[in-house]
């Protein structure tokens, strides 16, 4: 596709790997099943590394129930949707008479517009989540197109080809020899960045892309809540959050990052936000329909990755950069930072990680971090390609593997138990194979041992695709 529509793309490209490095492993709370997205597919695995045959195919993202049985498998809906009546009965009825209603203003936009076309972004694009935008083109290219092929010569060939993808969330329960498909929980327009199931698997907070106005590609969000068991409609808990939300330990409330001032074309410029938490169950244990105004805990600075995730004991951890008011630019700070509030206890704010530890942590700026199953210890990366392990009470920092010499790491690091880390590494890596990736397992104490591989024996589950990863097939990949 030509650049000239990349704003375009962007609202359907896949976004699901925010950072530089994916997320293709998943283990089930009580570390005895294993979810790996291998190029031709999801495939489970034992802590041994016994795998089975592919069980689902165009998996973008896993997350598990509570009680390790089942998973929710987010999959692409190939070859996708080609026209706006297609599309139609997967957008609400309210949302599809705003997006019609918006059309004239594109078209109008369209027709004023008089610069390169790889420069056009509709004004209300921030409005939109990546999904509906591409309806809205799919409405008007089907039934408002006078004088569109014309104004976009050449280019309009390749929109008449523009398909939609759906993602499904589809679950699917373990059985002996792998995983068999059960109910669907809803088929969605939009991208997924991010999803997670609450503490009594009653519901899943899915966070969905909204195409920003900075030419990179990172996409803010907006957080639905699903209700696992019934067949009801999503409840919106917000807009214009970041990637990574979280549950609290009793499942009565949501965490995120939020901002009410969207990222600019300045990449460089700050943007203030805030940590968040909304209630979405009520005190019976039920999922709200109509929610409380959501509570502002923290003022902070805001990016499309900044990552919130719970502790067991109600604290909640969150990453941003530490800035006093008034500040020149060149005195803005670069360094991310991790932070603690408990907001039921002691509603100020603590640092939890050394100013010089977090300078060997690289992914705490683009997400690229996890708490293990305890809370005690966090594995992050270090320039794609690195991993250290950090322990939350003391502040240091053990380096896993190291990030100088090798290629970028194929998975996000993953906790199998609080006690053992699993790692997929490139080929050619530290403890790994010559010629492909391999997946590692780390015992973590009071020193951390590389204790083997379990993927040995495994097919190459990760060789890399003939076309680009990034691309959904229904989307032309000559841009």
């Amino acid at each position: 596709m030509k650049r000239g529509w990349a704003w375009l793309v962007l609202a359907v490209m896949v976004t699901v790997f925010l950072g530089c490095v994916p997320r293709r492993l998943f283990w089930s709370p009580d570390g005895r099943h294993g979810a790996v997205i291998g190029t031709e597919g999801l495939y489970l695995c034992d802590p041994q590394g016994r795998l089975s045959e592919p069980v689902a195919t165009n998996v973008e993202l896993v997350a598990w129930f509570p009680d390790s049985r089942e998973f929710i498998a987010v999959q692409a809906e190939s070859p996708g949707l080609a026209t706006w009546e297609e599309a139609l009965p997967l957008i609400p009825e309210q949302r599809r008479s705003e997006l019609i209603a918006l059309a004239e203003q594109f078209r109008a936009e369209v027709f004023a517009y008089q610069g390169r076309w790889r420069d056009f972004k509709p004004s209300f694009r921030d409005q939109l989540t990546g999904g509906e935008l591409v309806a809205l083109f799919l409405y008007m290219r089907d039934h408002r197109n006078e004088g569109l092929p014309e104004k976009f010569g050449d280019d309009w060939e390749t929109m008449k080809a523009l398909r939609l993808v759906p993602r499904r969330l589809q679950t699917y329960e373990v059985t002996e020899d792998g995983a068999r498909p059960g109910r669907v929980i809803a088929t969605l327009l939009e991208t997924l960045l991010d999803l997670r199931i609450s503490p009594d698997g009653r519901a899943v907070a899915v966070t969905v892309s909204i195409p920003s106005n900075v030419d990179d590609g990172l996409a803010l969000g907006r957080l639905l809540l699903f209700a696992t068991q019934e067949n009801r409609p999503p409840v919106i808990v917000a807009n214009h959050v970041s990637a990574y939300s979280d549950w609290s330990p009793d499942g009565r409330f949501l965490y995120y990052g939020t901002t009410r001032t969207p990222p600019t074309e300045d990449r460089g410029a700050p943007v203030l936000g805030s940590l968040t938490r909304r209630q979405v169950v009520d005190d019976a244990g039920r999922l709200m329909t109509e929610l409380p105004k959501p509570e502002d805990l923290v003022g902070l600075m805001f990016w499309s990755r900044m990552k919130v995730r719970c502790l067991v004991d109600g604290r909640v951890l969150f990453s941003t950069c530490e800035v006093s008011l008034p500040v020149t630019t060149a005195e803005m700070p670069q360094q991310i930072g991790l932070f603690v509030i408990d907001p039921d206890r002691q509603p100020t704010v603590s640092r939890i990680l050394p100013r010089t530890a977090a300078a060997d942590l690289e992914g705490l700026s683009l997400g690229e971090f996890e708490l293990s199953p305890d809370g005690r210890r966090l594995v992050a990366t270090d320039a794609s390609s690195g991993v250290s392990v950090l322990t939350l009470a003391t502040g240091q920092v053990d380096v896993v593997i190291p990030s100088e010499g090798t290629d970028n790491l194929p998975s996000m690091p993953a906790w199998r138990t609080a006690e053992e880390l699993t790692v997929m590494v490139p080929a050619k890596a530290q403890y790994g194979s010559p010629d492909r990736p391999e997946v590692l397992r780390f015992a973590v104490g009071r020193d951390i041992r590389f204790s083997g591989s379990i993927s040995r024996d495994w097919p190459d589950l990760f060789r890399k695709p003939e076309s680009p990863a990034t691309a959904p097939a229904s989307v032309p990949a000559d841009q």
